[in-house]
């Protein structure tokens, strides 16, 4: 299988998750596509990909920081998908199944790799929000919206320093738009152990933003 990402549509993200039987972007995806995947149904793993490539990809270039990196995860994520086709559970979320194993790989790439660079969300903007979009961005002057800009930039170089776990939670929550119950069924975790990663990962993502912040105050105040 090949996956092009340029080849795909971006899909929209909402405050909550769909069930299978309602897409994001508004396509409606079958209730019953995870039963026929599992069948191995003609037409079910293609009609699977078209439906969450994009997504997939998004978490996966969020997580990792790397174009390269997030098209080799994202052929992977739908590689293992394929051959645990015949292990999906009848009446599981094949939108929550998919973004757990991508979240398992990317969070595994990551430590693999030992990765430390600060990875930006300018551009790339296929779905779901940009670390700018976790700022209101209704700015009425000049002066306002370049203050704004300037908090934007520095919550998604933020994103890039925090923790692999504390990176997924933002991004699976605050950017691609889980809800808590998905969430819990993405990690597998109760929901209550959800809320608080979630409120200790916004935390911390909240600290090291106000440390760029400051030293980004403070490199202004030492020029001439």
């Amino acid at each position: 299988m090949t996956w092009n990402r340029e080849s795909s549509e971006a899909s929209k993200a909402e405050a909550t998750g769909p069930a299978d039987g309602a897409r994001r972007d508004g396509v409606p995806t079958p209730p019953e596509l995870g039963d026929r995947l599992r069948r191995g149904t003609p037409g079910a793993f293609e009609e699977v990909v078209t439906s969450y490539q994009d997504r997939i990809y998004n978490t996966c270039w969020r997580m990792t920081g790397s174009i390269a990196d997030a098209e080799d995860l994202t052929q992977e994520v739908f590689l293992r998908a394929l051959r645990a086709a015949e292990t999906f559970r009848a009446g599981s979320s094949v939108y929550t199944w998919l973004f757990r194993i991508a979240v398992n790989l990317a969070i595994s790439h990551r430590r693999k790799r030992r990765l430390r660079a600060v990875a930006s969300l300018e551009g790339l903007n296929e779905g779901g929000a940009s670390g700018r979009d976790l700022v209101d961005a209704a700015a009425v002057d000049p002066a306002e919206t370049a203050a704004r800009h300037d908090l934007g930039e520095a919550v998604a170089r933020a994103l890039g320093t925090l923790d692999v776990d504390e990176r997924a939670i933002v991004v699976l929550r605050d950017i691609e738009g889980l809800s808590y119950a998905e969430l819990a069924d993405v990690l597998e975790v109760p929901l209550g152990t959800v809320k608080s990663r979630v409120h200790r990962a916004r935390a911390a993502l909240r600290a090291a933003t106000d440390r760029l912040i400051g030293a980004a105050v403070a490199a202004r105040a030492q020029k001439p």
